[in-house]
């Protein structure tokens, strides 16, 4: 049951992911990183580059998650989640091509204008079996939730009056130490405040926790050939595919 929903929600994101300005434009990539876009730049030079885009992507998807997970109003949570969620898949889809493209993959789009559907279909492939580990991927699609949930019970805490009390307290004692008089209320919307901070942080560090190593597992896999294998699995099990359903009629 979950392989089905799993796998109709691949299809809907490969939807999503025929939008053209997440499909890489190969030659314009290379030659902005490379400087000639069939120049083949030495190894070292490519994992830098690689390192480079991999942590301005973290950065990035991170910093988004972090803004998604701050209003604490529940109606704007929720598309917000979804925003966050869809957001993160983006980041992973435009990654993907660009590490493949650093090292030497030919381009995925169909006449230079988007990505063919069986290219995509391999794109999703490579995310569920290469840069996540086993039964890591429905783990990987409920992680936008964890700041609401974290958010949800912090404020159930906070709001118990005796534990609020002492949190006022402690942040009432350390302005004073700093020299600063602030009234209850400011105290109160004070606590509200950090609540929203911490909870965002947690979210942004999960995003982080999530992104990164799906990121350096498809680097190292690009590294040791091992992708060109797996495009070569997939070609022959689409081409395979077709046979199949003819002699199962039959």
């Amino acid at each position: 049951m979950i392989d089905r929903l799993l796998d109709i929600y691949n299809r809907l994101q490969l939807k999503l992911f025929m939008i053209p300005f997440l499909n890489v434009d190969r030659e314009r990539f290379l030659r902005r990183q490379v400087g000639d876009a069939e120049a083949n730049a030495d190894e070292e030079a490519i994992r830098r580059r690689c390192r480079r885009l991999i942590v301005i992507c973290c950065f990035v998807t991170s910093f988004i998650t972090f803004l998604c997970t701050l209003p604490s109003n529940i109606w704007v949570s929720i598309p917000l989640i979804l925003i966050d969620f869809e957001q993160f898949q983006f980041f992973v889809f435009v990654i993907q091509q660009e590490l493949l493209y650093l090292y030497g993959f030919q381009d995925l789009r169909e006449d230079q204008r988007r990505i063919v559907e069986s290219n995509g279909m391999f794109l999703i492939w490579l995310q569920n079996d290469v840069m996540l580990s086993s039964g890591d991927s429905l783990r990987s699609k409920l992680k936008s939730g964890v700041g609401f949930v974290v958010r949800k019970s912090l404020t159930l805490l906070v709001t118990k009056s005796p534990f609020r009390m002492v949190v006022i307290s402690g942040m009432r004692q350390f302005l004073k130490w700093c020299g600063v008089i602030a009234t209850h209320q400011l105290l109160d919307v004070s606590v509200d405040l950090l609540v929203c901070i911490v909870c965002a942080l947690v979210a942004a560090l999960v995003s982080l926790w999530q992104f990164y190593p799906m990121c350096r597992k498809l680097r190292d896999a690009l590294e040791k050939k091992e992708v060109s294998e797996h495009y070569e699995k997939w070609r022959a099990s689409l081409n395979a595919q077709p046979s199949t359903d003819n002699a199962s009629t039959n």
